[in-house]
């Protein structure tokens, strides 16, 4: 027997493969003009991510935030690279916000991504089922080294 099922709302679209989400970033922190912060030694982050150097100013879908790291040489930041403040204090406001992360998560035997405050002064870590993602804020990360291994695990595969 088999039995096939389908979703009333289309919450995931095509699959990304994993060599699409980036898990080091293509340009470096001092590439991309980025400063090392708050004794992060190895990952940069920022909030101002266009040339223009400008806040984006509203959220975000995670596909939109994978591509615009990705498109100026960056990668999304982790959960921990977040509460370690590798991209406080870089403007924009989100400090206190939840912004994406590229960290997977589990909550009620689903699969999801986490968000969490854009610093250590939020102090707030969230797991968001892929099933009801909605727009968050964004910082991106980079790399000092982009030639290092990298020991964050990439996002296997979103959907949106």
């Amino acid at each position: 027997y088999l039995r096939c099922c389908a979703d009333v709302e289309s919450v995931l679209s095509t699959p990304t493969s994993v060599s699409s989400i980036l898990s080091v970033s293509e340009r470096t922190c001092q590439d991309l003009g980025w400063d090392l912060k708050y004794g992060n030694q190895f990952v940069c982050g920022q909030s101002r991510i266009s040339d223009t150097g400008k806040c984006l100013n509203r959220v975000i879908s995670l596909p939109e935030a994978v591509n615009i790291c990705q498109t100026n040489g960056a990668r999304l930041c982790t959960k921990d690279e977040l509460v370690n403040n590798a991209a406080a204090a870089t403007g924009c406001g989100l400090d206190k916000e939840l912004v994406w992360t590229s960290t997977q998560c589990t909550i009620d035997n689903e699969v999801g991504i986490y968000l969490a405050t854009g610093s250590k002064i939020g102090d707030r870590v969230v797991c968001l089922p892929y099933s009801t993602l909605t727009p968050n804020y964004l910082r991106c990360c980079a790399d000092v080294d982009t030639n290092l291994p990298s020991t964050t695990p990439s996002l296997a595969f979103f959907k949106r």
